[in-house]
């Protein structure tokens, strides 16, 4: 049985409750922070990714599939949008419809905290979860600069 790290809910996350080879690569408070909307856990849908994250791994006496544990929370709380988690093509990107950006935004949101807390909880991420949260990544940078372009509605975190 592989060892897991999971954080006390009294505590919250600390990197004593992180698998030693996330918290030598995650040096920084940020990741760490519950506080910062752009952490991987500040969210609401990273901090609910973690959660369940944890609840998964503490059902298993090993390691599972943690991209299909995504995928499944994903259609269970996003359905309709398989599509979305794998666009990285701006043309793809540009026919999105605006007006559910904070949709969007959440499913790239959770898929990032799936792949930073599969490495916080047991210290590796799975190529498919690293794969599909370099897409977002990607995503996020994509929509961030386009808002920057655009104009309108400059957003202050923009690059």
């Amino acid at each position: 049985m592989a060892a897991y790290y999971f954080d006390d809910p009294e505590e919250g996350i600390t990197r004593e409750t992180s698998h030693p080879f996330f918290v030598s690569h995650a040096t920084a408070d940020f990741y760490y922070d519950l506080g910062d909307e752009f952490s991987p856990f500040g969210n609401d849908a990273g901090a609910d990714m973690l959660f369940h994250l944890q609840d998964w791994f503490s059902e298993r006496s090993d390691s599972e599939n943690v991209p299909n544990f995504l995928l499944e929370f994903l259609e269970d709380n996003h359905p309709g949008n398989s599509n979305y988690i794998n666009l990285k093509d701006s043309r793809q990107l540009n026919e999105l419809d605006r007006n559910r950006r904070i949709y969007y935004d959440d499913i790239d949101q959770s898929i990032i905290a799936a792949a930073f807390g599969q490495c916080k909880i047991s210290g590796v991420i799975d190529i498919d979860l690293f794969v599909l949260a370099d897409n977002a990544l990607s995503r996020q940078k994509y929509f961030t600069e386009t808002i920057e372009q655009e104009g309108s509605n400059p957003w202050p975190y923009a690059v």
